[in-house]
């Protein structure tokens, strides 16, 4: 039974990893950040007006930042499909939590304390 609850504890984590990302990508707020990102960039052009070569060094972190945020926007574009993978993979998860009770539970009732991982 030691590799059964190996299986299912990885399953476990896999499942758990990729649910948190689902949820990062739900309730982010890239948009937020991509005004913030401008902001920023509006002010270092005040900032050094005229000094063009320093000007695009420091917009350059500023626009790898924004390219990102907008791809997690796009990503946030079919949140309904988004949804429906978080339920579909937390009902999974609900019953690989049940299938370890169980395994505890006929342990118990065979006479051992815990299954063991090994």
């Amino acid at each position: 039974m030691g590799i059964k609850i190996q299986v299912i504890n990885e399953s476990i984590r896999r499942i758990e990893k990729r649910v948190a990302k689902i949820k990062c990508i739900i309730y982010a707020n890239p948009l937020g950040g991509i005004i913030e990102c401008r902001k920023k960039a509006n002010e270092i052009i005040i900032r050094h007006k005229g000094d063009y070569p320093t000007i695009a060094k420091q917009i350059d972190q500023l626009a790898k930042e924004e390219k990102r945020l907008f791809a997690l926007s796009k990503k946030q574009k079919d949140t309904n499909k988004l949804i429906q993978e978080q339920v579909k993979l937390e009902s999974e998860l609900s019953e690989l939590n049940n299938e370890l009770w169980l395994i505890d539970m006929k342990a118990r009732i065979n006479g051992r304390k815990k299954p063991t991982t090994d």
